[in-house]
């Protein structure tokens, strides 16, 4: 069974940069941060989706969007749903985020939510775990990726713990779980050892 992780890795992850793949993503969105230019958001959907094998056009099934028109479908609904509301939490500029900030939470939950509809309205899967990493590179503070490797990892360490959340509106059950459970973690990271990791960091400490 996974154990609570001792303060050596914890503090190996917090002091070693992510790998180099990992800043040429976040180096891209940095200097492409909108998402409002159909060839970039496109180019984008694609670098990160074929990197973190979670592509656009992967399925087993057929697609209600035609692979030829699938990029350009998804882009379009991205530049008109998520741009803004990446902006906003953007210019928040927090250091990190905190648990009690329900208001950003929600429109992190929020944003999710959205960016999964678009994904299952062209592909017939929610795929919420290509959504997390395009939001997550662009929002690297605030958004936790969703993985099954990283999800199990966290039901080792909490078994038996169900998270009582009061975060308002609809939002992905799956994601909003794993999410809280990340938080938690945190959160008691912080509380043992004083150091406050990011959300690649925490990827990092559990895959």
């Amino acid at each position: 069974m996974t154990t609570f992780p001792s303060e050596d890795k914890i503090k190996h992850v917090a002091e070693t940069e992510t790998s180099f793949g990992n800043r040429i993503l976040y180096k891209m969105c940095e200097d492409y941060p909108r998402n409002n230019d159909p060839e970039i958001v496109k180019s984008k959907l694609w670098l990160i989706g074929r990197s973190y094998a979670a592509a656009l056009e992967r399925s087993q099934k057929p697609l209600p969007t035609p692979r030829d028109n699938l990029y350009d479908a998804v882009a379009q609904d991205i530049i008109t749903s998520l741009d803004e509301s990446i902006q906003r939490l953007r210019e928040k500029d927090l250091p990190h985020i905190i648990t009690k900030d329900t208001e950003t939470v929600n429109q992190i939950f929020s944003l999710h939510r959205e960016f999964t509809e678009i994904l299952q309205k062209h592909t017939g899967i929610e795929k919420r775990s290509l959504a997390s990493k395009y939001l997550h590179f662009h929002l690297p503070k605030y958004v936790f990726i969703y993985d099954s490797v990283i999800k199990k990892e966290l039901r080792e360490i909490y078994p038996r713990t169900r998270i009582k959340w009061n975060y308002l509106g609809k939002h992905d059950i799956e994601y909003t779980n794993l999410v809280l459970k990340l938080l938690r973690l945190r959160d008691e990271i912080n509380e043992r050892f004083g150091i406050i990791l990011l959300p690649n960091q925490l990827d990092r400490l559990l895959y």
